[in-house]
């Protein structure tokens, strides 16, 4: 991508003393277990590193899913939201964008912090009980903020599962601001970005916010017995999004048969012990 001169500054209020996004920044851990990233890179990489590692083969299967297309291409939302993988945190992209604020829901990727533009991390596992409405109302007002300051702001994801926390807190903003049903918010973001799918338990909790900011709730999430299972997922999926819904029964049935032939594993979705037990 080619590079145009964006000097622009954020000058983003301090986050308030307390608040679960201030509290997040000093996290060593997620909650899960898992160690955060603390790392600050104050030097993007370039374009040419970027294409570098996308043409490598010794660079891993993931790195090589990450930095090609689909995940490597950065998508548009609105005039100053935009979604991307890590590859498109590259100097060029960032001045060509004007992006001054960048929220990295990863706990496995360093913040990228050039001078002009401020990162905040959200430090969550895409697990259906992680619980990233904590995060809603901080995340959307700070987007807001950097919008009305003529900010732009990148949320990126690490990897394919990533698009699960990336996009929950690009709805949540877009159901708060946009004034968008959730349902319309995820399509519109669907189209743009192909792999955009929050986890159940991510989608129980937009509902929720939804009913909070709007009233009503435009999803719901429907159960569905297969193979004796309970299975869960947004209504519209049955017709509008078919392959994501065989998709997800897929995935919660493989879970909900390996918590059956190892009563060890702890069930991700709540209320399905009475499928197995």
């Amino acid at each position: 991508m080619g590079c145009c001169t964006s000097s622009a500054k954020s000058n983003l209020k301090p986050l308030r003393m307390g608040s679960p996004l201030q509290v997040a920044q000093t996290m060593k851990m997620t909650k899960s277990g898992h160690g955060i990233n603390a790392k600050v890179v104050r030097r993007p990489m370039s374009q040419k590193e970027a294409e570098k590692i996308a043409r490598d083969p010794n660079s891993g299967p993931d790195f090589q899913l990450v930095f090609n297309p689909p995940l490597s291409i950065c998508h548009k939302l609105t005039k100053y939201v935009y979604l991307s993988g890590i590859a498109a945190l590259t100097k060029e992209n960032l001045e060509h964008l004007g992006i001054t604020l960048i929220i990295n829901a990863t706990y496995e990727w360093p913040n990228v912090e050039p001078e002009g533009i401020t990162c905040y991390r959200v430090p969550l596992d895409d697990s259906e009980g992680d619980d990233i409405s904590i995060y809603f109302d901080d995340v959307s007002d700070k987007i807001e903020e950097n919008a009305q300051n003529g900010g732009k702001t990148l949320v990126h994801l690490h990897c394919m599962a990533g698009a699960s926390r990336s996009t929950t807190l690009v709805l949540a903003y877009l159901v708060k601001y946009e004034r968008i049903a959730l349902k319309n918010a995820f399509i519109s973001v669907k189209k743009r970005r192909e792999t955009a799918r929050p986890n159940v338990g991510f989608w129980d909790q937009l509902i929720k916010y939804e009913i909070k900011i709007r009233g009503v709730a435009s999803v719901k999430m429907i159960t569905k017995k297969v193979d004796g299972f309970d299975i869960i997922y947004p209504d519209f999926y049955e017709k509008e999004f078919q392959a994501l819904r065989d998709r997800e029964i897929n995935k919660q049935l493989n879970e909900l048969k390996e918590k059956l032939n190892n009563p060890n594993v702890k069930s991700k979705y709540k209320g399905q012990t009475n499928a197995y037990e």
